[in-house]
């Protein structure tokens, strides 16, 4: 029983049924009646409301958390392509770096990789990062320790990066209309634009 109810019936039952009220008791009675009213309509009411309240933040919060995640950074799943010969030659991997960088002791750029009309790999371009660009992608966000891209710190990055054809001296830089002809440019003889190699 609830201590304002308790109180009340505590009240009249140490009165005699002739005694008299007066004015403070029966202020007393009506206060402790009206406030256990209250608390029994509004209190449970209350603390639900409250409650959903706080959920519904928390719900708020971690779908924001998981948009931005999901729209601004992609797991290192997809393969990255790297030549140590100037495009001669590539290798994949699924880690990023930053070209140019060495491996086994030789400069290494990244490539862009295409598929002949015989199903077959070849390099279209070759490509790396000004000490601006490369500054850039070295704050890309780590997951679980691993770097994974960025599409927002990419487009920011190029516009700090140089771009060739396999085995050219001259670079230029990706954002110009010499760039994009180079990297816009691959395809097949039957003119149709060469897709991308999926590393497969």
């Amino acid at each position: 029983m609830a201590a304002a109810d308790f109180r009340f019936n505590a009240t009249e039952s140490h009165r005699s049924a002739n005694a008299p009220w007066n004015d403070g008791e029966i202020g007393s009675i009506m206060f402790d009646k009206v406030v256990y009213t209250l608390n029994a309509r509004f209190g449970n009411a209350r603390n639900a409301i409250l409650l959903a309240i706080a959920v519904f933040l928390l719900l708020a919060i971690l779908v924001l958390h998981s948009l931005f995640s999901a729209s601004r950074s992609v797991p290192t799943g997809q393969q990255y392509d790297y030549s140590t010969d100037n495009g001669r030659t590539f290798f994949s991997s699924s880690t990023i770096h930053i070209p140019p960088f060495r491996h086994n002791g030789k400069k290494t750029f990244q490539v862009g990789v295409f598929v002949n009309s015989k199903g077959q790999p070849f390099v279209a371009y070759v490509f790396k990062y000004t000490p601006t660009g490369q500054g850039i992608l070295q704050g890309l966000p780590k997951i679980d320790g691993q770097t994974v891209d960025n599409s927002q710190m990419r487009q920011d990055a190029a516009k700090h990066c140089l771009v060739r054809r396999p085995g050219g001296k001259t670079w230029v830089r990706w954002n110009s209309p010499a760039g994009q002809k180079i990297v816009n440019g691959p395809h097949l003889a039957n003119g149709k634009p060469a897709l991308p190699y999926g590393g497969n």
